[in-house]
């Protein structure tokens, strides 16, 4: 039926086991663990949000926090079944990291830290991702890397790492890719800023770079195997 706690004050972790739709609101820092079997709504009046251990969640999950704190949900075994979004109650987040072992896709977000992003799917946005420092965005295997939306900003470097999956990566301002290694193809589209690099980004497969505002492409460090497409 479901579990409504929306004046908890836990200081250890809160631990969850088979519980249906699911809404925690705790007065400080929240550490979650455990296993939802329809939706959650997690939020951290006082601190961050961590994982203590596995977090599966079979519905969406929202996780709010604080302004200028952290989510953190590492764990490499955490299974999220539907959407997963990050909210920042007063203001923007500081650094979010999200590990899922199936399809992640990530909802609007602004943050003014870093985004680390690890999928054992495929990993999309369906919302504007607005990063205020670095970006590190994992997938393996055959899967797919896809952050298409036109409203994308990344201020910092964007790292990458795939098996023979596409990834594509699009930025309405300039885009910097740092230290990267991509075992399929990579298409990368600026709408109004630079493509640069500050690492060495390596790709087995056509590397496709769009320069919409031509605002220009420097890239020094790139060790493509294949074709190199420069496109405007």
């Amino acid at each position: 039926a479901g579990i409504t706690l929306d004046q908890l004050q836990a200081d250890a972790n809160v631990i969850l086991t088979s519980a249906g739709d699911t809404a925690l609101t705790n007065d400080a820092a929240l550490n979650v663990q455990g296993t939802v079997t329809g939706t959650l709504g997690a939020t951290a009046s006082g601190g961050g949000i961590t994982d203590s251990a596995e977090l599966n969640v079979s519905g969406n999950a929202t996780f709010t926090s604080s302004t200028g704190t952290d989510v953190i949900l590492d764990e490499s075994a955490n299974t999220f079944g539907g959407t997963v979004s990050f909210v920042g109650s007063g203001g923007d987040l500081g650094n979010v990291t999200i590990v899922d072992d199936t399809d992640l896709d990530l909802q609007a977000l602004t943050i003014s830290g870093n985004l680390v992003a690890t999928s054992g799917g495929v990993l999309t946005d369906s919302g504007s991702l607005v990063i205020g420092s670095t970006t590190s965005l994992t997938v393996s295997g055959a899967n797919t890397l896809t952050l298409d939306e036109s409203g994308n900003d990344f201020s910092g470097a964007v790292s990458l790492s795939s098996g023979t999956g596409a990834v594509t990566l699009v930025d309405a301002t300039a885009l910097d890719l740092g230290p990267s290694t991509l075992g399929g193809t990579l298409s990368v589209t600026t709408t109004n800023g630079s493509i640069t690099d500050s690492g060495a980004v390596s790709v087995v497969g056509n590397v496709t770079l769009n320069d919409v505002g031509q605002a220009g492409i420097t890239l020094d460090q790139l060790q493509a195997d294949a074709n190199v497409i420069l496109t405007s």
